[in-house]
């Protein structure tokens, strides 16, 4: 049995060097995605790498290491499917609970039952989860918004395939399994599955799976590198390729005249069906089109347009910003700040202040 886990270790170790090389081989500066993924690579190799541990001081540096898994596929989906990630200070909080907690636990040798043991090594479990099934949330509710197909469909198969592995496997270590001896053997063999998977993947490799764009500059290069990665194959018909121009003066309608942007949550299906087209030609066409990779940066772009001019306007400003930011399509105060942010470099707060100050 012993060599048969070997074998699946082995197996998955040499994929997972794989992996590292095909992301690490590209001479352009790596996305904050890809060096996420990294990280999360190499918790798994700390996972992998236990059993053929036997030294004590390894294994308290192994061990913390393999537990910050969920936390990494947490900000790995994040930063996957939000195109204006930044990483943040508070974001070391689940880190601090499924880490440090159970691993000082551990050091301290405190009782896994009763309330010692919930504080220590329960919170902790419960909160690996929490963030898994966030995450597989996130994956779900963005990757719409996507409007490069091949991107989009690749990172949903690509994200939400780790994501269900790793659920399935803590699920299965903790609560289902937790003293199966055949567990002990058979959790490695589908660690390779799913690393050769993702090697298939990163083989024919399509560098938009991990593509993000942080400001207009580089939007316009990447959408440059995209349709130079993306052509159309000769043997596709030449009314895919071109942009319809009464269904660019349809969208315009609806956005300028009808303001369509300010009903919350508008989607890229109901905005198809206005048009009366396709879901997917729609997202062809607001990507080649209009130059947007992202449909809620499509959408914000008028919100935040319109809030920067009544922003502006003297006879508003006893309006508060969270009205302006509602009647302009935002959910909330805190997306508006954020999307209006990513847009203007400025707080909506600020932005008024300076824009007054010059008016008068």
């Amino acid at each position: 049995m012993n060599n048969l886990i070997d074998i699946f270790i082995s197996f998955s170790l040499s994929q997972l060097l794989l992996c590292t090389v095909l992301l690490l081989r590209r001479p352009q500066a790596h996305s904050l995605s890809e060096k996420l993924f990294i990280a999360l690579l190499l918790a798994d190799a700390a996972y992998l790498i236990i059993p053929w541990v036997s030294a004590d001081w390894a294994k308290a540096i192994l061990y913390p290491a393999q537990t910050m898994v969920p936390a990494l596929f947490w900000l790995f989906s994040y930063s996957l499917f939000d195109d204006h990630f930044r990483l943040r200070p508070w974001q070391a909080i689940p880190f601090i609970i499924t880490v440090l907690l159970p691993t000082l636990g551990s050091a301290l040798d405190m009782s896994d039952s009763g309330l010692s043991g919930m504080f220590w090594f329960k919170i902790p479990q419960f909160s690996e989860f929490v963030l898994l099934t966030w995450a597989l949330r996130v994956i779900l509710q963005h990757w719409q918004d996507d409007l490069l197909e091949n991107r989009r469909n690749l990172r949903i198969w690509f994200s939400a395939f780790i994501g269900f592995y790793i659920f399935a496997l803590i699920a299965a270590q903790q609560l289902l399994f937790p003293s199966a001896e055949w567990l002990e053997i058979w959790q490695y063999a589908p660690a390779g599955l799913m690393l050769f998977l993702c090697n298939c993947v990163l083989l024919e490799f399509k560098p938009d799976i991990f593509l993000q764009a942080t400001h207009p500059a580089a939007e316009q290069q990447q959408q440059e590198a995209s349709a130079e990665d993306h052509k159309a194959p000769e043997t596709e018909t030449k009314e895919q390729e071109e942009i319809p121009e009464e269904v660019l003066e349809t969208i315009s309608e609806l956005m300028e005249n009808e303001k369509i942007y300010r009903e919350m949550g508008l989607t890229i299906g109901q905005l198809a069906e206005k048009v009366d087209i396709q879901e997917y030609r729609l997202r062809r066409i607001i990507n080649a089109g209009l130059g947007h990779r992202n449909f809620n940066d499509f959408l914000n772009r008028y919100r935040v347009r319109e809030a920067c001019e009544r922003l502006s306007n003297p006879a508003e400003q006893e309006t508060a910003v969270l009205n302006i930011a509602l009647d302009a399509g935002f959910r909330s105060l805190s997306s508006f700040n954020k999307a209006f942010k990513d847009s203007q470099n400025l707080t909506p707060t600020a932005f008024r202040k300076s824009r007054l100050e010059q008016a008068q």
